[in-house]
C-alpha cells in the first residue's frame, strides 16, 4: 500500500514541478537545492508569492524511518530542518552528496533529547561548556578556594546583616551622603549606575549596561515590556523578605523609581558635557555633588591617569544637584536604599531568593538573570559566582585547567590562520592596491587572546578573614577593580565556551572552554583541529572583514578605508548571500529567511572554512573527509521548535543544518571529495557558488 502511494505521490509531484517550470520563468541556480528569479531580486516586504513553495520538493533526498507515516510536520527547504529536536529520528541517514549535515550527524542526533531547561544544546561546543561547568563546580567546592566560603555564605544568606546595613542607609545624614559620593563607596552605593573600562591606555567611565546589576536599567526593561508594576512588586517582596519596616512600601517603591527614572531618561535625552584628559583636571568639569575625581582616586587611580567620561555621568550628576537644590537629599537617600535592596537581593539566602521565582514573577520582569522558576540552589550558586565573583573564578580556572601546553598549540594555529589569511588577501583579484594595503594593515595589527590574559596568573589570589557575605563582597569589589586596572577588560572568561571578534579594538578572543573537548583528545587529527578550531579562528578573523567589521579600521575606529569601487564590489558579493536567504531558502511553514540578519555570520563562516581548507591542503596526505566531517559535527546543535523559529528571526547565526550545508557546498574541494554531481542535494553550479574572500 505504501509503495503504491509513493508512486502516486511521485507522479503528482512530477506533474506539479513540470507545470510550475513551464508556467514560471525560474532557473535553478543551486542545481536542485534552490531557485531564484531571472528578474531583479525581490525586495524585502514585497509580495513573494512567485517563490517556489518548499513542500513541492520536500522528500526528494530522504527515506522515512519505518512506522513514520507523514513528514508534513517537518519544515525546512531545500533540506529538511534536522536541527529541530526529534526530526532526525524520522528519517534514515541520507547520503553525503544530498544532505551533509544529516549524513554526518544522523546517529548523534537521531535520539537526541534536549537537557531539561535547555532550548538549544548539543555538539562539541555545548559539551565543552558542560565540561567547563563541571570544572567550575570542582573549584567552587574545593575548601582551599575562597569561592567555597562564598558559596556557603550565599546559600546561608545574611538577612540580619542586610537589614542592618539598609536601615543604616535609611538614617544617613546629608553630610554622610555627600561623603559617600566623594569616595569609592559611590561605586557600591550608587549600584550599577557606573562602570569603568580600561581601554586604550585610559579609563572610560560610563553608565553600566548590565541590567541584571543595574536598578534603573532593569526598571527600563520592565517598563518597556509593560511590567513596571511587577518590577515594583518584586522590590516590595524583597523589602518584606529582608524584614524592613517601610510604611506603604509598594507606593514608596513606585514613586521613588519613577522620580529617579525621569532623571535617568533626561540624562540620555539632553546634551551634556563629556571629558577626556588627565584625572587631575576632572573637577573642572565635574565639581559638584558627585565628586568622581575623589572617588576614582580613592579606588587607586592616579592624578596623571588618562580618563574619559561620557555625557551620562555628568548629566546625571547635574540633574541630581538640581533635585537637591529643589527638594533636598530625600530622593538621593531613596536611591541609595533602593540600590542596596536591589544589590543585596542575592544575600537573603538561596532558598529565600528562589521562592521569589516560584510563581514566575521575578524572572518575567527586569530581574531576569539567567535563573528559572525551577532553578536549584546549585544553579543559583553557579550563576552568581560566575556573574559576581568571576575574577577569582577566572584566575582559579586558568591556573588549574587552561595554563597548559595546548595553549601554545592553539596559538600556533592562530598564527597559521593569520599567515594564510594574509596570503588570501595578497592573492585577491578584486581589491585595489590601496584597499588591499589597508586590509593587510588591519590584519597585521589584529591582536588575539588565547584562553586567558597572561596578567591573570600574576594577580594575587583573593583572600579574606571576613565571616559574612556583605563584608566579603565589599572586599571583593576592591580586589576586582584591580582587574580593570591591570588587565584588558575585553577578554572573556576562560570557562565560557565562546570566541568573538571585537571591531572596536581589532581583537579576537578564543576561550579554553570552546576548544577543550577537541584539544584534550590525544587521538585528534590535525585535519579535525583545522576543521573545527581552525575554522572558528578563521571565522573570527573574517568578522574583521564582514559587512560590519569592514567599517572599522586597524585601530578599531569607525572609518571607511575602502575605495568606492571596492566597497561596491564587496557589497555585491555579500548581497548574493542576502538574496539567497531572502528568495530561495525557507524554514518553518514556508517562511522566507532573513539575509540581512545573517550575512555577517555567513561571510565569516565562508572565510573561516576557506582558510581552514587551505591549511589542511598543506598537510601530507590530508584526510579531507575527516576535515569536512569535523566541521559538520562542530555545529550539531539541537533546537526546540520554538527556539529554532525564534532564531530564524533574531539570531544572526543561521540554523545549524543551513550553516553546515550552505557553507560547505560553496567549495570546489568539497564537491570533488564527495563526487557531487548535478541533481544531488549538495550540488551548486560553479557560477552560483558564493565567494566573498
Amino acid at each position: 500500500m505504501k509503495s503504491r502511494l509513493t508512486k502516486l505521490f511521485s507522479s503528482l509531484l512530477f506533474i506539479l514541478i513540470l507545470v510550475f517550470l513551464v508556467g514560471c520563468e525560474f532557473t535553478f541556480s543551486l542545481g536542485t537545492t534552490a531557485s531564484k528569479t531571472n528578474s531583479s531580486t525581490t525586495d524585502k516586504g514585497n509580495d513573494k508569492s512567485e517563490v517556489v513553495e518548499p513542500k513541492e520538493l520536500k522528500y526528494r533526498f530522504y527515506t522515512i524511518e519505518d512506522g513514520v507515516e507523514d513528514l508534513s510536520f517537518i519544515e525546512g527547504y531545500p533540506w529538511i530542518n534536522t536541527s529541530i529536536e526529534g526530526v532526525m529520528g524520522k528519517i534514515k541517514r541520507p547520503e553525503a552528496k544530498d544532505d551533509f549535515f544529516a549524513y554526518v550527524n544522523h546517529d548523534y542526533l537521531k535520539d537526541y533529547k534536549l537537557p531539561e531547561g535547555k532550548d538549544k544544546y548539543g555538539g562539541p561546543i555545548f559539551e565543552s561548556e558542560a565540561l567547563a561547568d563541571q570544572r567550575v563546580n570542582e573549584i567552587i567546592n574545593d575548601p582551599t578556594c575562597p569561592l567555597s566560603l562564598i558559596k556557603n555564605l550565599l546559600i546561608e544568606g545574611d538577612i540580619e546583616g542586610v537589614k542592618a546595613d539598609i536601615e543604616a542607609a535609611m538614617e544617613l545624614t546629608d553630610e554622610e551622603i555627600i561623603d559617600i559620593f566623594k569616595s569609592k563607596d559611590m561605586f557600591l552605593q550608587f549600584v550599577g549606575q557606573l562602570e569603568i573600562l580600561d581601554e586604550k591606555d585610559e579609563y572610560f567611565i560610563t553608565n553600566a549596561y548590565d541590567y541584571t546589576n543595574d536598578l534603573l536599567i532593569s526598571y527600563y526593561y520592565a517598563e518597556y515590556d509593560g511590567q513596571k508594576d511587577d518590577y515594583a512588586l518584586c522590590i516590595d517582596r524583597l523589602i518584606k523578605a529582608m524584614g524592613l519596616n517601610i510604611n506603604d512600601s509598594l507606593n514608596w517603591v513606585k514613586t521613588s523609581l519613577d522620580a529617579l527614572f525621569e532623571i535617568y531618561e533626561r540624562s540620555y535625552s539632553e546634551n551634556g558635557t563629556s571629558y577626556k584628559g588627565k584625572l587631575e583636571n576632572l573637577d573642572s568639569v565635574m565639581d559638584g555633588f558627585i565628586d568622581l575625581k575623589s572617588a576614582l582616586l580613592d579606588l587607586g587611580l592616579n592624578e596623571d591617569d588618562n580618563v574619559e567620561i561620557d555625557e551620562f555621568p555628568s548629566n546625571f550628576s547635574r540633574f541630581l544637584e538640581e533635585e537637591i537644590a529643589s527638594n533636598g537629599y530625600g530622593l538621593i537617600k531613596d536611591m541609595i536604599v533602593l540600590s542596596k535592596i536591589f544589590y543585596y537581593r542575592y544575600f537573603i539566602g538561596a532558598e529565600n531568593y528562589l521562592v521569589l521565582y516560584a510563581d514566575g514573577l521575578v524572572n518575567n520582569t527586569g530581574f531576569e538573570d539567567g535563573l528559572k522558576a525551577n532553578s536549584s540552589i546549585d544553579d543559583f550558586v553557579l550563576y552568581l559566582i560566575k556573574d559576581r565573583y568571576n575574577d577569582v573564578l577566572n584566575r582559579e580556572y586558568s591556573i588549574r585547567y587552561a595554563n597548559n601546553p595546548t595553549r601554545e598549540i592553539i596559538a600556533g594555529v592562530i598564527q597559521e590562520v593569520i599567515a594564510e589569511y594574509k596570503i588570501i588577501l595578497e592573492e585577491n583579484d578584486w581589491l585595489s592596491t590601496e584597499t588591499k594595503a589597508k586590509a593587510l594593515e588591519k590584519l597585521n595589527t589584529m591582536t588575539y587572546t588565547v584562553y586567558f590574559e597572561d596578567a591573570i596568573l600574576s594577580k594575587p589570589n583573593f583572600e579574606t578573614d571576613k565571616t559574612n557575605i556583605i563584608d566579603i563582597d565589599s572586599e571583593y569589589f576592591e580586589y576586582a577593580f584591580i582587574y580593570y586596572v591591570d588587565m584588558n577588560a575585553n577578554a572573556m572568561s576562560p570557562y565560557v565556551a565562546n570566541a568573538c571578534y571585537m571591531p572596536t579594538s581589532n581583537q579576537f578572543v578564543i576561550t579554553h572552554a570552546v576548544v577543550s573537548s577537541y584539544i584534550d583528545n590525544p587521538d585528534i587529527k590535525m585535519e579535525e583541529i583545522y576543521g573545527s578550531i581552525g575554522e572558528v579562528i578563521g571565522h573570527e578573523i573574517s568578522h574583521g572583514f564582514d559587512s560590519m567589521g569592514s567599517n572599522y579600521d586597524k585601530n578599531g575606529n569607525r572609518s571607511n578605508w575602502w575605495t568606492e569601487e571596492d566597497k561596491q564590489t564587496f557589497k555585491t558579493k555579500y548581497n548574493k548571500i542576502i538574496d539567497l536567504y531572502d528568495t530561495s531558502l525557507f524554514s518553518f511553514n514556508g517562511e522566507n529567511l532573513d539575509g540581512d540578519l545573517v550575512d555577517g555570520e555567513v561571510t565569516a563562516d565562508l572565510g573561516g572554512l576557506k582558510v581552514a581548507i587551505r591549511l589542511v591542503s598543506k598537510l601530507e596526505n590530508p584526510d579531507y573527509q575527516a576535515f569536512f566531517e569535523s566541521y559538520a559535527s562542530l555545529y550539531s546543535f539541537v533546537y526546540s521548535h520554538e527556539k529554532g523559529y525564534n532564531d530564524t528571526h533574531d539570531n544572526p547565526h543561521p540554523l545549524s543544518y543551513l550553516r553546515v550545508n550552505l557553507t560547505i557546498a560553496q567549495f570546489d574541494l568539497f564537491q570533488q571529495v564527495y563526487n557531487i554531481k548535478e541533481g544531488d542535494g549538495m550540488y551548486i553550479t560553479p557560477e552560483d557558488r558564493i565567494v566573498v574572500w
